[in-house]
């Protein structure tokens, strides 16, 4: 399962350098926030392979947060000079003036050299202290991290358990399957590899719309998963641009049609694949299309889980239906048997913000083809009715967001 998103196209160059050259053409376009990931990703790889000295990469580390970047200046400030400047600004006089604080400060070294030793001896306790106090708060984040992740994945077994319980209860008393149990049901029944040729478009025009999500995994801190992949277009962009990835897909058909293309591909449950990844083993997670055919309570354990099996800085993108626009009722929503329910993305938006992730933001695409819009009225030629044609085609605009809005959205985060 994967969708959607205008591509987003750059312009052309006469010239083209080849994939691995760090050179950057000058006047050439530069997507710097793009550069400065690969720059950190290739920084911390270094950073693994220990190719940095010790005193180097403590500072790497305390420079990419406030603290850090507080006990450096601190490092910095605690280094005091016991040698007085005693040049002067006035040429005319410098001579002169400086044999006399020369002389002033010889005289005065027997009083201040103690002073001096108190106060440096003062500042390595507090720079030593401080040091001590960060290191012991980043051992308690790592710490809560962890527990974190287990607390995480304990649930989810937890949840796991009690669902097959239920299920076998149910079966046996004949209680009605849940309604994500019922989209799994469907989805193991339904051709979905001829389900998606008919209503989702070609692999080209999906891998056109998810070419907009692209330059997100360029500089991604490890493998990127593609969960309901589908027919596996988002990993196929993902091999252009040499990032290494996989997919997950509940579907024997999708699954079959993405090992064809050689593509890395394993038949699973999402959320049962999330809970068994390692703690920060992922560098991106994509998931387009899926949401909407889970349970309210997997969608919430989803972010959770997420959020434990991503690394530093790992990319999280979710796209799924938009229930702000109207035609998203009259088209995708029903025409697929196995969705639940549209979710918000407020909601969604919510649910990744108290997972812990950052810099969520919400984009919208699929906008629905100009020819089935609302039209605007031409203005008249009367000037008495042109505030009211004017004050018609607000009016008009504002029914078109809600009736033929952008059938899809993605939530965007960062770990």
């Amino acid at each position: 399962m994967a969708e959607d998103h205008p591509a987003a196209a750059g312009p052309e160059t006469a010239t083209a350098e080849p994939p691995d050259s760090p050179i950057v053409s000058i006047g050439a376009d530069v997507n710097v926030v793009a550069l400065v990931r690969e720059i950190q990703a290739e920084v911390a790889r270094k950073a693994a392979d220990g190719l940095y000295p010790p005193e180097l990469l403590m500072d790497i580390e305390a420079g990419s947060d406030p603290l850090g970047l507080a006990q450096l200046a601190l490092r910095d400030a605690s280094q005091f000079s016991k040698v007085p400047p005693t040049t002067s600004g006035r040429a005319r006089f410098s001579k002169v003036v400086g044999t006399a604080k020369l002389i002033i400060a010889k005289v005065l070294n027997w009083h201040t050299r103690w002073l001096l030793d108190q106060m440096h001896t003062f500042a390595a306790n507090v720079v030593a202290t401080s040091s001590a106090t960060i290191d012991r708060l980043r051992e308690h984040d790592r710490n809560l991290e962890h527990v974190r992740g287990q607390l995480t994945r304990l649930q989810s077994r937890v949840h796991e358990l009690d669902g097959r319980e239920a299920a076998g209860n149910g079966s046996a008393a004949g209680r009605p399957l849940t309604n994500g149990a019922r989209s799994r049901q469907v989805e193991r029944e339904l051709d979905t590899l001829e389900f998606q040729n008919r209503f989702r478009g070609s692999r080209q025009e999906v891998a056109g719309r998810q070419t907009a999500y692209l330059e997100l995994f360029r500089a991604a801190p490890g493998r990127v998963v593609d969960l309901g992949c589908g027919r596996g277009e988002f990993l196929g962009l993902l091999r252009t641009i040499r990032v290494e990835g996989y997919g997950v897909d509940v579907s024997e058909g999708m699954v079959a049609t993405c090992r064809e293309q050689g593509l890395d591909v394993r038949r699973e449950d999402l959320i049962e694949h999330l809970a068994s990844a390692p703690q920060g083993s992922l560098g991106g997670i994509f998931c387009a299309r899926v949401l909407e055919h889970l349970d309210p309570g997997d969608v919430v354990r989803f972010f959770d889980l997420a959020w434990v099996a991503l690394a530093r800085d790992g990319v999280l993108v979710v796209e799924t239906l938009n229930p702000r626009s109207l035609a998203t009722f009259t088209n995708s929503l029903y025409a697929d048997l196995g969705h639940v329910r549209p979710l918000h993305p407020d909601t969604l938006t919510f649910l990744a913000e108290g997972a812990g992730f950052q810099d969520v933001s919400v984009r919208y695409s699929t906008p629905v083809a100009s020819g089935g819009r609302l039209e605007q009225l031409r203005a008249p030629d009367d000037a008495r009715l042109q505030p009211l044609v004017a004050a018609l085609n607000e009016n008009l605009q504002k029914i078109d967001r809600v009736l033929y809005g952008p059938q899809d959205f993605a939530v965007v985060a960062r770990r």
